[in-house]
């Protein structure tokens, strides 16, 4: 489990910078809540993550030990308060709707989770540090692990629940009233509402609720422990990861920053390349299948000693989706690079 750990833990901070890159880099992204709310969280899943690597490494040093056990602490609570924040944000997005909005709501709540733990964790770490040092894993034990860590985890662990549960039969509920000739277009929209929520509740509370029996404080059965470990390590060290594919690879915004990335890398428009190279593998199997067609032929001509003349297969300049062609802006070009397009969105 450390090397799935680890590389988990690495993919996870990798895309977990990608994701905050592409969100900066556009002003529609980073100024939208959600946006705001998932900045937040990919700052202290980073922060996590790192601290969990610190925390591993420092067991054989008290004082950097129970540092890093304090740290650790912190970046989980601040991360589970920004999912309760999430929470709330799509509850009011899509349940309550008409006037749902809190005034400078993300700078609230935001402020709220930073801050918050620095007084939770100062409460527990103050009466006696040692609670935070161990010979197996830097972390916080005994009154502290349950005032700080578990009580908070499952007050917020079954708010998110709860929210996920209202929101779902809200959605589902709006679909049944829907009328006939709306029902595709509701049908699609509830979907992509679901994964949404699906997101930012299954996956954000599920994993770490399998953490919790994966102590030895709530399960004293090795064989059991050792299940709901496996299971905890691959669910939240791939977590980034989730995060990443959820929230950019699904999101035509991140994916449109991208591909000015792109542009600005290159030269060129991301419609140009994908139609070059559509161009050049088309090309390439027409060239094939005229080889092929003529190798073919010389055999025939070879074994019935007739001397047939050989006709072509086609002209490959009428399949040709070169850079020439795509600046005079030709018809066929257009559809060709929109249908791919489409395609690859499709996809994923």
């Amino acid at each position: 489990l450390n090397a799935v750990t680890y590389i988990g833990i690495i993919i996870s901070i990798f895309c977990l910078v990608i994701t905050i890159i592409s969100y900066l880099s556009s002003k529609k992204l980073r100024t939208s809540e959600h946006g705001q709310l998932l900045l937040s969280l990919c700052f202290a899943l980073m922060g996590l993550y790192i601290t969990f690597i610190v925390a591993v490494q420092s067991r054989t040093v008290t004082g950097l030990c129970a540092l890093s056990a304090a740290v650790l602490q912190y970046f989980f609570l601040v991360t589970f308060m920004l999912m309760a924040a999430e929470a709330i944000n799509l509850y009011m997005k899509l349940v309550v709707v008409l006037g749902s909005n809190i005034p400078h709501y993300v700078l609230k709540a935001t402020i709220i989770s930073w801050l918050t733990p620095i007084f939770i964790v100062l409460f527990c770490f103050a009466p006696n540090y040692k609670n935070y040092v161990s010979d197996h894993f830097c972390r916080a034990f005994n009154i502290p692990y349950y005032i700080g860590m578990v009580v908070p985890f499952l007050i917020i662990y079954i708010f998110n629940w709860t929210i996920f549960f209202i929101i779902i039969v809200t959605l589902l509920r709006k679909s049944f009233k829907s009328d006939v000739k709306k029902k595709q277009e509701n049908i699609s929209f509830v979907r992509q509402q679901l994964v949404i929520v699906t997101t930012l509740s299954v996956l954000f509370g599920l994993g770490w609720g399998i953490g919790l029996f994966a102590t030895q404080d709530i399960h004293n059965n090795k064989a059991v422990r050792d299940v709901f470990a496996a299971l905890f390590v691959i669910v939240t060290t791939f977590h980034g990861l989730l995060i990443f594919i959820m929230h950019c690879l699904r999101s035509k915004d991140v994916r449109n920053v991208w591909k000015h990335w792109f542009y600005g890398a290159t030269g060129k428009n991301f419609s140009e390349f994908t139609s070059s190279t559509v161009g050049r593998i088309r090309n390439y199997r027409l060239n094939t299948s005229r080889t092929d067609s003529t190798s073919d032929g010389d055999t025939l001509k070879r074994y019935s000693g007739k001397q047939t003349p050989t006709s072509p297969v086609g002209d490959s300049s009428v399949f040709t989706f070169d850079d020439s062609t795509l600046k005079k802006g030709s018809d066929t070009s257009k559809y060709s690079v929109d249908k791919f397009l489409s395609s690859q969105e499709g996809a994923i």
